[in-house]
């Protein structure tokens, strides 16, 4: 579930599941942009795999356990570098496009931390 304003740290109960809901930051992204896929008669709803990286480069600074931090980057430029194999830079810069110029800012800003000038570039010059 998405987390807004302030936050907090409980998380929130869905009794019909008997599961709690972990409130995340920046959740209506992935939310909004999707993709649909069919596994043994059950469709699943996944997020868009460039929208999945973004994702991953807005938050990775957020995290204080190195190690979670370098999986989150070494997870969303797996992503990239494939979807950039195969020649999918447009669908690419059109989700990051549809950001939250803040957003669009932040992930520029982390992906300069960690030296990804080629993957600026797609993001900026299509």
């Amino acid at each position: 579930m998405p987390e807004r304003g302030r936050g907090h740290d409980k998380p929130y109960p869905i009794a019909q599941l008997s599961i709690n809901a972990q409130p995340l930051r920046f959740l209506d992204f992935l939310v909004q942009n999707s993709i649909f896929l069919n596994v043994n008669n059950l469709r699943i709803r996944l997020p868009h795999p460039a929208a999945y990286a973004l994702h991953k480069f807005i938050i990775f600074e957020r995290r204080r356990k190195k190690d979670k931090k370098d999986r989150d980057i070494e997870g969303a430029l797996r992503v990239f570098h494939e979807m950039i194999r195969e020649n999918q830079h447009l669908q690419i810069h059109k989700i990051f496009k549809k950001m939250h110029k803040k957003w669009q800012k932040k992930v520029l800003d982390n992906l300069k931390l960690i030296d990804e000038l080629d993957i600026i570039d797609i993001l900026t010059n299509k």
